[in-house]
């Protein structure tokens, strides 16, 4: 009888997908639906430290089931055949530079399951909005930063790769209340469940099936040969070149390379705490703690208090919060990319659906 959604993947909050927003959204759904709900999750968890934030996160979160197949031990094939035939419906809300493509996608569509997916890099080119699933909007406070101060950082070698690419994700919004929506559509009705894993499907063998994409496989090959016997003549082109000469690659900027991944501007606000609101000391929870100590350092306890002080439904804006967090010593290079980390987690919310809601 119940409402079972699944996630395949890697299991990974710094790399893969922030678990908060889809928790929350099935455990707010949980209470308004008369059938239970159900989170599958399949994947692998890294280590035991990982699988316990999982775990401790899943717990504060007590309406929702979860079910997991593979965990620190990597799920089988079959296993994720089974989870796919257990499901009424795939989420994948990732909000990581990592993902480009999305095959867990394919998997889903082929599987003949409606999609809810975050509207982010290669995920939209596989879901098509409205027919074969749902994307949710996101908004990233690093796109088309030139230069950041956390990309300084990691290339100076100060922060790890993980510390860097987990800090970047937290500064990505996937709209929690935009996930619930869309997962409450679907829950709530079986017949577009339906049609739009018919629709996927067909999608899949239309545009993704293996005789498709190598057919352009083979497209491009040949242009990519015409080219190079094009540029093989031409004088004053790479093919003349000696290596001593060839020009050194250019190092991208993260902020510029990845600025297309989103599919909306961050919000201007204002904000504001609700009765329903995650506690701020979510904050200090190990998904969260090292990140958040990167942004706000000897403060962070400070702006956990100063946010759980706030009045409820009170509009909070940018002007406002910047001048707040200065004052309690955080950098304002990191008041957006924090900014956009409480707005994920939804211990801050947008204050027009905050007041429209019942």
């Amino acid at each position: 009888e119940a409402l079972v959604v699944v996630f395949v993947g890697r299991l990974s909050f710094h790399s893969k997908a922030h678990p908060q927003p889809l928790y929350r959204a099935l455990a707010r759904l949980a209470g308004q639906l008369e059938q239970p709900v159900i989170l599958l999750e399949c994947g692998h968890i890294h280590n035991p430290q990982i699988a316990a934030a999982f775990d401790g996160l899943a717990a504060r979160h007590g309406p929702l089931q979860l079910r997991r197949l593979g965990g620190l031990e990597p799920a089988s094939e079959e296993q994720k055949q089974l989870a796919l035939a257990a499901a009424d419906v795939f989420c994948s809300p990732s909000d990581n530079l990592q993902e480009t493509f999305g095959l867990s996608l394919l998997e889903a569509m082929a599987a003949e399951l409606p999609v809810v997916a975050s509207d982010w890099s290669g995920y939209r080119d596989l879901v098509e909005h409205g027919v074969s699933g749902l994307l949710v909007p996101t908004s990233d406070a690093l796109a088309g930063d030139p230069l950041d101060a956390l990309e300084q950082q990691y290339r100076l070698g100060l922060i790890s790769y993980d510390l860097m690419v987990g800090q970047r994700s937290l500064a990505v919004c996937v709209e929690p209340a935009a996930l619930q929506a869309a997962l409450g559509a679907l829950a709530r009705d079986p017949q577009r469940r339906q049609a739009m894993g018919t629709a996927g499907r067909r999608r899949l063998e239309d545009r993704f099936a293996a005789p498709v994409v190598a057919r352009q496989y083979r497209a491009l090959w040949q242009q990519l040969a015409e080219q190079r016997q094009a540029a093989a003549t031409q004088p004053g082109t790479d093919a003349h070149r000696t290596d001593a000469h060839r020009p050194a690659p250019a190092q991208v900027p993260y902020g510029q390379l990845f600025a297309g991944f989103a599919s909306h501007p961050v919000s201007q606000g204002p904000w504001c705490r609700t009765a329903t609101s995650t506690p701020a000391a979510e904050l200090l929870q190990p998904m969260q703690l090292p990140f958040a100590q990167q942004w706000c350092g000897h403060a962070l306890p400070r702006l956990v208090a100063w946010l759980s002080a706030l009045p409820l439904q009170q509009p909070q804006p940018l002007a406002t919060l910047a001048q707040q967090w200065g004052d309690l010593g955080i950098a304002p290079q990191h008041h957006r990319p924090l900014l956009q980390c409480l707005l994920k987690l939804a211990v801050l919310e947008p204050a027009a659906a905050a007041q429209e809601a019942p």
